[in-house]
């Protein structure tokens, strides 16, 4: 594979960020429905950022684990704000 899994991990985990930022902004929650787009792209991610945990050994090693995180985040946080917010907040 000529792209090692380490940098789609980050890649993903960077764009579904990107996603994420405007649903940081206050009373605009409703953004948090992007969870349709970003939730597949953030287990794609997990699933390229395992891979190379478990696979590489060094720098690549400590790039999974980056990407794995940052994942974990974009996955986590817009799941926390609908239903803390009850979808719309």
């Amino acid at each position: 594979m000529g792209i090692t899994s380490f940098i789609i991990g980050i890649l993903v985990s960077l764009v579904t960020c990107v996603i994420m930022i405007p649903t940081i902004v206050p009373l605009l929650g409703w953004i948090s429905w992007l969870t349709v787009i970003v939730m597949p792209l953030a287990v794609l991610g997990i699933i390229f950022a395992c891979i190379a945990i478990f696979r590489k050994n060094g720098k690549g090693k400590v790039w999974g684990w980056i990407g794995f995180i940052l994942n974990l985040i974009s996955l986590a946080w817009p799941i926390f704000r609908l239903i803390t917010g009850g979808g719309f907040i």
